[in-house]
């Protein structure tokens, strides 16, 4: 299960997502949106997407790392 503590709050499952995305992305007034659904719905969702993803995405032996040699270019 996600779980993300921000400002002393602890949100889990599809509201840990979202807030991550907010404080990680130029997309936190999108994914700020995403809180207007309600959270039965987000959470299925996230769970639909928990159970399925290796499925879907794959699996791997190690964490994808960006290269940081790339991360400064526009």
């Amino acid at each position: 299960m996600m779980v993300c503590a921000l400002n002393g709050k602890i949100y889990t499952k599809s509201t840990a997502v979202i807030k991550v995305i907010q404080q990680l992305s130029e997309l936190s007034l999108t994914a700020g949106l995403l809180l207007l659904v309600p959270v039965q719905i987000r959470d299925s969702i996230y769970e639909l997407v928990a159970n399925n993803r290796y499925q879907w995405f794959g699996q791997r032996e190690k964490c994808f790392i960006a290269d940081q040699s790339n991360s400064n270019k526009v």
